[in-house]
Formats: structure tokens, C-alpha cells, sequence
């Protein structure tokens, strides 16, 4: 029955279902379960490139892909940091797309790219 399956986003972006039961626990399971608007949303496989993100950053899976996303109102500088995990998941989403919104590259790394 539909209403006994969870979804589970893969490492690349794919989505799968898995029976309920068989993610109570979830760190057996190796996922974690991601919270929108303080409910429980969907389960996403454990990894590294989900971690070390500021509070301010959201990462939203999408049909499509993936959207990184700044929370706050002001655009904010994409640190080194942030642009090499941003090419982790462009690399490991490679048949989706990964969407930034509300960053902007530095000055200086403009600059220096020129």
C-alpha cells in the first residue's frame, strides 16, 4: 500500500521509495530524515556533501535536482568553501540540475578569473 512507502533521495539525486518500517531507524538505514517547515518531509541518503552548511543555507531537493538556496534577505558572497561543495554536488548530480539562489561570487574572484 503507497501510504506505508517513504521517499529517500539518493547521494545523485534520484529518488527511490523504501517500506516505512525499515527506516525507523534511520542511522541504521544510512539516511537521515530532512525536516521542512518543522514536519518531517523525506528521508536522504547519509553524505558528506550534505554536511557543513550554514544554518542560513537550505538545500532543497527537487523533482529536477537540487536547489541551494540562501535564506537570508540580502545576497551573500559564495565562499571557496561553499563553491567546492557546490562542484561535489554538480559532479554528483550529474543527470540533474543544481540551482543556487541568492549568492553572488566575490569581487576578487572575478577578478582573478578574468
Amino acid at each position: 500500500m503507497p501510504w506505508h512507502a517513504s521517499p529517500i533521495v539518493c547521494t545523485n539525486g534520484d529518488v527511490k521509495t523504501a517500506y516505512a518500517k525499515d527506516l525507523r531507524n534511520p542511522s541504521e538505514a544510512n539516511c537521515e530524515l530532512v525536516m521542512r517547515n518543522g514536519k518531517p518531509s523525506y528521508f536522504r541518503e547519509r553524505s558528506e556533501q550534505y554536511e557543513g552548511w550554514k544554518a542560513d543555507v537550505e538545500l532543497r531537493h527537487e523533482y529536477s535536482g537540487l536547489l541551494v538556496k540562501n535564506l537570508r534577505n540580502e545576497v551573500q558572497p559564495l565562499e571557496k568553501e561553499y563553491r567546492m561543495k557546490l562542484a561535489r554536488l554538480i559532479v554528483a548530480y550529474n543527470n540533474k540540475t543544481v540551482r543556487v539562489e541568492g549568492f553572488e561570487a566575490s569581487k576578487e574572484e572575478v577578478a582573478n578569473n578574468q
